[in-house]
């Protein structure tokens, strides 16, 4: 997994991992989005990384930048998991 600029993320429970963005992609494959969503989606995600962001805070700016894109015509919604 490629690890991202050595950034470390909160997780829910608490715990500090570093960010993964193939687990992130994964779960945005895995909602219905689409390859070429997601590859938007990771480029703009990881260019707004920063040490301590919580999954959640990643997770809710993956689900605006689909609402977004659902918006423009290019896509379905889908709902995190």
């Amino acid at each position: 997994m490629k690890k991202h600029k050595n950034v470390s993320i909160i997780k829910a429970s608490g715990e500090v991992v570093p960010f993964y963005s193939e687990k992130l992609k994964h779960s945005l494959l895995k909602s219905g989005a689409s390859e070429e969503q997601v590859e938007n989606i990771l480029a703009q995600i990881e260019d707004n990384l920063y040490h301590g962001i919580s999954t959640k805070k990643i997770y809710q700016q993956a689900y605006q930048l689909q609402i977004k894109a659902c918006h423009n015509g290019i896509g379905p919604i889908w709902f995190p998991i």
